[in-house]
């Protein structure tokens, strides 16, 4: 018995050390071979777009398809004499109502938003030449007048860098520069067109995705336990299974948020800018209500080319326009956010900004706009792993007693000695 024991032991640190040797080398690939990998995982995911949006759009429908389909089945109930549940007919009618009410939220931003984002950019675009030369000439005027700031500022430069803003600040340079670069344009604008046309082509398929995802998604979810008490434990299933609902809340709630965030700075952000009549309305309201969809970052990341939009037009209203933008935020990061988001992510900011960094870095705009929950997420199961290994030692799981002077292993020890300390006197 002794030496099956210790067979059995033998067998299970040999497996263990080998697993251990098989995760290193796996993340040696990984990372010397990471631009292969993402490679790969992006032809991937090229391939299985359509697929993919059809899931996008499934998961962000889900909660209303659920609403609808309880409340048709309340009504069926009541329809039928003797109290009957319908639920596969009030599912395929939630089905229908909630993609048609998400249909039709889309054609209504994009009939409200398109034309006058057209408008905006085709207006921009006839004004530039003009609107640059009428900027250079106020620059031009306002670096001349001995009396400026600016005049001051430009005198106290070195003499080489005066001659390298000279240059750059030339009309006929930079007008040259754009007409050299009209043929990237038009490849560009093609290139978009074409990526347009293939996004509304795998968006039509992913509707019909979407309605086999959510007809079958609870077929789905019982093949997923059934697949995971195959392999593991009750407890661990158990344990998955809590970490899926608290990731499916973290990102749907942070999703949605984000979402109904964007669009109320947007509405707003419209309605100031048409009240200081600001030129390009749209335009700039587009790409704030877009950027705003960053944490942190995506307020100035939209700001910088609205503000030098405006900068051109208008170097008073340029100003007008970044004071509203400061006030904007200020009420979204104290007011809007909190009351819409509240603690859906439940990561400090600093977390947020590594989260921004990191999933921009490895993923470009995806990655800022997923990192924050992704990272969420990991934190969470981390949280959760240390909590059951910390009960194990009969430790304290909240952070703030390890935050006192020696730590809660000090503070025990401490409270076994003064418990002895009277026993010890009355001896």
């Amino acid at each position: 018995m002794r030496f099956d024991n210790n067979k059995n032991s033998l067998l299970k640190i040999g497996l263990m050390i080998f697993a251990v040797i098989a995760a290193v080398v796996v993340l040696f690939f990984f990372f010397y071979k990471f631009n292969y990998i993402t490679a790969g995982i992006s032809r991937i995911f090229s391939i299985l777009q359509p697929v993919i949006v059809g899931l996008v759009i499934a998961y962000l429908v889900n909660p209303l398809t659920n609403f609808f389909a309880k409340h048709f089945n309340r009504f069926f109930k009541k329809l039928s004499k003797k109290g009957k549940d319908f639920p596969k007919l009030s599912l395929y009618f939630g089905i229908g109502v909630s993609l048609i009410a998400f249909i039709l939220i889309i054609l209504i931003l994009i009939y409200a938003i398109i034309p006058s984002f057209v408008t905006s950019i085709t207006e921009f675009a006839s004004d530039f030449s003009g609107r640059w030369g009428e900027f250079m000439v106020w620059v031009d005027n306002t670096i001349t007048n001995k009396d400026s700031l600016l005049n001051n500022f430009y005198n106290d430069l070195p003499s080489d860098i005066k001659i390298t803003v000279d240059n750059y600040l030339n009309t006929s340079d930079w007008l040259g520069v754009f007409e050299s670069n009209a043929g990237k344009l038009i490849t560009a604008i093609y290139t978009g067109v074409v990526n347009i046309a293939t996004f509304l082509a795998d968006f039509v398929i992913g509707i019909i995705v979407a309605v086999y995802a959510l007809a079958n998604k609870r077929m789905f979810k019982a093949q997923l336990k059934k697949m995971l008490y195959a392999f593991f434990s009750q407890k661990n299933v158990n344990f998955l299974i809590d970490i899926g609902k608290k990731s499916n809340q973290i990102f749907l709630g942070y999703i949605n948020g984000k979402l109904i965030n964007a669009l109320i700075i947007g509405v707003v952000c419209f309605v100031g800018v048409t009240i200081m009549r600001l030129p390009y309305p749209m335009l700039i309201t587009v790409i704030i209500a877009a950027t705003d969809l960053i944490p942190i970052f995506g307020p100035y990341i939209g700001t910088i080319p609205c503000a030098f939009l405006l900068l051109l037009y208008d170097p008073l209203k340029c100003l007008y326009f970044v004071i509203f933008i400061i006030v904007l935020q200020m009420v979204e990061g104290n007011i809007i956010s909190p009351k819409i988001l509240g603690e859906s992510t439940g990561i400090s900011a600093f977390w947020v900004v590594f989260a921004i960094v990191l999933g921009g870095g490895l993923f470009g705009i995806l990655g800022m706009l997923l990192g924050v929950p992704t990272f969420a997420v990991l934190h969470y199961i981390l949280k959760r792993i240390f909590e059951h290994f910390l009960k194990k030692k009969n430790l304290p799981c909240n952070t703030e007693a390890y935050a006192k002077s020696g730590g809660p292993l000090i503070e025990i020890a401490d409270g076994e000695n003064n418990e002895q300390e009277p026993s010890d006197k009355a001896e």
